[in-house]
């Protein structure tokens, strides 16, 4: 039989090839998109800072490498980001494969479990930063594997330079650290958070204003709000600063205060289910049947991950846990967000189904089929189809039952512990 270490590369590097060969021929065409998120990232990585609207302009380190490798790298800049993201993907997988061999016992495992669609999605939309971020947090869950926690400190630092939403990750480290008596380690992180999220704000303090004119905080609450609404009921907002959104059905004034900057109208869109079926097709398919497991063992377990698990494991369980649910009013790009929460479904899943329950060949066989088809059968049938309601409605209605198959399937086994 082969190399152990030499089918996980194989596979690791035909996975990385596919990625490319989608992602590359794009490259173009989101250059040439000035409306594309990627285009405040071009605009960063050649030095144009003062151009870039908050908050992309804090998300400072991405782009400033892909400005240092179009020095070169020949072609245009988007070719070093097509490079940059292809290595990212690259690490990202190689450092899953060096923890997860420590939870399965083949190779062929990684199939279900690390190569998922969701990532030749993000490798699309190569100028955004989600691919680098994704390698740095497993970067930062591999030092803590091996309990390198000083070194964690120091990429947890470059995570807040990569996307102001680490401080997500900031602040769930800090009561983990402090339940978990690690009193030194949360003062350490305390600081660095606070030097993190005005580094941060130092960088983007150049930047163009928000397109409504009001404060951070503000801000944050508005965008939360109007992409929760969106995202799950399908009810947009609309602002007055944003009036090519849609025609409002309902609509009201709103008095001048500085609190609504530049807002002086609001009200509602007509409703349009759309995005709310999109929100389900990811919520159900991104990561397979992953959730429905990863749910019943939280349910079933939830002692021996906050007290006994590892304190990596802990954290990746507790932080992917809050990703997947936060992806929803996070941003327009539900799938994208809700696969920050891979940690949870890729990393500490197959721990802890080693850990706590006992695993026949016939279970891990019913499993991770039912994990290769409810993740990749809808994929395949938006690619074809293309991104339709029709087509999401089809992977919802395909997915429910798996899932309810494999939770039939998990209340079967016998816990380990």
């Amino acid at each position: 039989m082969p190399n152990k270490f030499l089918i996980r590369f194989a596979l690791i590097a035909v996975f990385t090839a596919l990625a490319a060969a989608i992602s590359f021929p794009l490259v173009s065409t989101y250059l040439a998109d000035t409306g594309h998120d990627g285009h405040w990232y071009v605009l960063l990585a050649e030095g144009r800072g003062d151009e870039v609207m908050k908050p992309f302009s804090g998300r400072f380190l991405y782009p400033f490498l892909a400005g240092m490798a179009d020095a070169y790298i020949p072609g245009n800049i988007g070719y070093s980001f097509f490079a940059l993201g292809m290595i990212s993907l690259f690490l990202f997988l190689l450092l899953n494969a060096f923890m997860l061999k420590r939870a399965l016992p083949s190779p062929l495992l990684y199939i279900p479990i690390l190569f998922l669609p969701y990532l030749l999605e993000m490798s699309r939309e190569i100028l955004v930063v989600d691919l680098f971020y994704l390698f740095l947090t497993a970067l930062f869950f591999f030092a803590l594997f091996y309990e390198k926690e000083w070194a964690a400190f120091a990429i947890l630092f470059l995570l807040f330079l990569t996307r102001e939403s680490t401080i997500l990750l900031g602040l769930l480290i800090l009561p983990a650290y402090w339940f978990r008596g690690k009193k030194k380690f949360f003062v350490a992180t305390c600081l660095l958070v606070a030097f993190a999220v005005f580094v941060v704000g130092s960088l983007g303090s150049g930047g163009l204003p928000n397109p409504h004119h009001v404060g951070n905080a503000f801000y944050l609450v508005l965008k939360l709000t109007y992409n929760f609404f969106n995202n799950f009921f399908g009810i947009k907002l609309w602002v007055n600063t944003l009036a090519a959104n849609c025609e409002p059905v309902i609509q009201m004034s709103l008095p001048s205060w500085p609190l609504f900057g530049s807002i002086r109208g609001a009200g509602l869109c007509p409703w349009n289910p759309l995005a709310s079926i999109h929100t389900f097709f990811a919520l159900f398919t991104i990561f397979g049947v992953a959730p429905t497991v990863f749910a019943y063992l939280i349910l079933k377990k939830y002692r021996y991950i906050l007290r006994e698990a590892p304190f990596w494991l802990f954290l990746a369980t507790l932080y992917g846990a809050a990703h997947f649910i936060i992806g929803v009013p996070a941003g327009t790009g539900v799938a994208r967000i809700v696969a920050y929460g891979w940690p949870a479904f890729v990393l500490a899943l197959p721990f802890l189904l080693k850990n706590v329950l006992n695993i026949d060949r016939m279970f891990l066989i019913k499993l991770s089929f039912a994990q290769i088809v409810v993740a990749w059968a809808p994929f395949v049938v938006q690619n074809i189809a293309g991104y339709t309601t029709l087509a999401s409605l089809f992977g919802i209605a395909f997915a429910i039952p798996l899932h309810v198959f494999v939770y039939a399937l998990m209340k079967k086994q016998k816990f380990a512990i």
